[in-house]
């Protein structure tokens, strides 16, 4: 149960750094996009997801770095939070105010070719921490599949041990309980039919607790049966039913 709590949460915290990263990239993206816009137009409306990236760029950049997952991923999480800060510090700010002056530099090849070339290096950086991630949310979830296979032929074990003892239990009072019981009744039946008597009622079938108690008045009965039966004990239906006549010994000859 534990490793599938682990896997669970480690699956969660994998999502939660791929959703921030994406979100570092679509800032840079609009910082990139916003400031193209406007050297190329000069117009400041183009310049509005430049600034609200650039607002929320810092509450990010720390949500970004503490997502990662492992030492590995927080190392190039900061490395790339880095790069995009000092896009917006040391290009894209400047570049801006470059347009906002008038200096024709601003809209030259080799501004252009740095801004291209630094988006470009960030975008792969980004590439590359998501492709790790997404490797270990992979992971996870392989060992969450593995957790629950193994949590299911658990129970499925259990299931069969439990009902296995249950089998054993009702053959073990079957033959300490049941067996004795009725060889015991039959007994007592059987020496019932030999003095004449009516066998005693059988209780309904599967009260066991009650054919033990039944029984035992009927075992007491079939032990002082067998015991009186050697004796040369009577009944009294006997008695009645048949004339006895005593010997007279004064009349009787040697």
């Amino acid at each position: 149960m534990s490793d599938a709590n682990s896997s669970t949460s480690a699956r969660r915290a994998s999502r939660t750094a791929l959703v921030e990263a994406g979100t570092m990239e679509r800032l840079l993206l609009d910082l990139e996009t916003g400031q193209r816009g406007f050297v190329i137009t000069k117009h400041e409306t183009f310049l509005q997801p430049w600034q609200q990236a650039r607002s929320q760029l810092p509450a990010a950049a720390r949500r970004f770095t503490e997502s990662a997952t492992s030492p590995d991923q927080r190392r190039t999480a900061e490395r790339t939070a880095r790069g995009v800060d000092s896009f917006l510090k040391d290009y894209s700010g400047p570049l801006v105010d470059m347009v906002r002056r008038g200096d024709p530099a601003a809209s030259s090849l080799k501004t252009t070719t740095e801004g291209k070339e630094r988006v470009d290096t960030l975008r792969a950086q980004f590439a590359q921490y998501m492709a790790d991630e997404r490797a270990q949310l992979a992971a996870h979830t392989d060992a969450a599949g593995t957790n629950s296979r193994q949590a299911v032929l658990a129970a499925a074990i259990g299931l069969a041990t439990s009902t296995a003892l249950v089998a054993v239990f009702t053959i073990l009072q079957h033959r300490a309980v049941v067996r004795p019981v009725r060889r015991c009744r039959t007994g007592a039946d059987r020496a019932a039919v030999r003095r004449g008597d009516e066998p005693a009622p059988r209780p309904a079938r599967g009260t066991v607790l009650g054919l033990r108690h039944d029984t035992q008045a009927t075992c007491r009965q079939q032990r002082r049966g067998d015991a009186a039966e050697p004796m040369g004990v009577v009944d009294d239906d006997d008695v009645d039913g048949h004339a006895f006549s005593m010997p007279n010994p004064l009349t009787t000859g040697p």
